[in-house]
């Protein structure tokens, strides 16, 4: 995924046919199973493009420890998952080999001086959606200064918030007529987020959009104009990719993009702890193989966006 300009674009595809519960255990899947792909670069993310979650800047877990952010595939092996994946961090293994067509029979798959870090592990954090990544478990990343498709085993992990707690974002247009609130900085992604309204006693289910975002309109309440308003402070409850559902207020309805502490302060438990079972990185690198697949004659002798 390049800019336009290199003649590459982001395609914001349809939602995947499956049903909620299919794609969670599919998420849940990227945790328990590790896969072999693929590696390449695309531009930096900035404020005019904060990616498809809207998570630039990163917040604390998509920082600690983590080399850039990344995107991940809408189309082919799709591990995007319509905002699903929006906040998850990824561990991957480059075992200094490339898999760019352009370099097919060397030993690199881009100029050496752009080849990821080898043979150690390196977290990245998942923000956005790539539309042109055609390989088998491709990776995105977030660095313009390189090019080059490149080996990669990768498992999902867990974030690193630290002492910071749950924060949220609105979305633009947001008012006390329409919310589109993003639950952020937990250790795993976000699986559903409700909405408390105080007048008739009753919780509402959030929407959630390909980006991440969840929707609710106060019309949904069928109170009626003035009674259906949202007026802050907005009561919620985030529940994460495991399960886990915590209770919480949002102060107020921020300008587009403005962080807002959760309040009371809410932290989520993660999923894979420090070591995750069954993830490459509990091989040691000398006796390591392949997780998955990894026939690099069977790649395409085109990619117009891995540099």
């Amino acid at each position: 995924m390049t800019s336009a300009a290199s003649g590459c674009i982001l395609l914001l595809l349809g939602p995947v046919l499956l049903s909620a519960e299919a794609v969670d255990d599919a998420v849940l899947d990227l945790y328990r199973t590790p896969r072999e792909g693929s590696l390449s670069y695309y531009w930096n993310l900035s404020e005019s493009q904060r990616g498809t979650c809207f998570q630039w800047p990163e917040p604390a877990a998509g920082k600690n420890g983590v080399w850039t952010s990344v995107a991940l595939p809408v189309v082919s092996s799709q591990t995007f998952y319509d905002g699903r994946t929006c906040g998850m961090c990824i561990e991957f293994l480059h075992t200094d080999v490339g898999r760019g067509p352009r370099y097919l029979g060397s030993k690199h798959g881009g100029p050496e001086e752009h080849q990821p870090p080898a043979n150690e592990r390196t977290r990245l954090f998942v923000n956005n959606a790539c539309g042109d990544c055609e390989y088998e478990n491709q990776m995105d990343v977030s660095l313009n200064s390189r090019k080059g498709l490149w080996q990669a085993t990768w498992v999902a992990v867990d974030c690193e918030p630290d002492t910071t707690p749950v924060q949220f974002i609105f979305g633009r247009g947001s008012s006390e007529h329409f919310i589109g609130l993003q639950a952020r900085n937990l250790p795993i992604p976000v699986k559903g987020i409700e909405y408390y309204h105080p007048i008739n006693d009753k919780w509402y289910t959030m929407s959630q959009g390909f980006t991440g975002m969840f929707k609710f309109q106060a019309t949904e309440t069928g109170l009626g104009w003035p009674d259906e308003l949202l007026k802050p402070p907005l009561r919620v409850r985030v529940t994460s990719l495991k399960g886990q559902a915590l209770e919480t207020n949002v102060s107020r309805i921020g300008e587009a993009f403005e962080v807002i502490d959760s309040d009371p302060p809410i932290f989520f438990e993660g999923i894979t702890g420090d070591a995750p079972t069954g993830s490459c990185t509990a091989v040691e690198e000398a006796s390591r193989t392949p997780c998955g697949p990894s026939d690099v004659a069977s790649l395409s002798t085109t990619h117009h966006c891995a540099g």
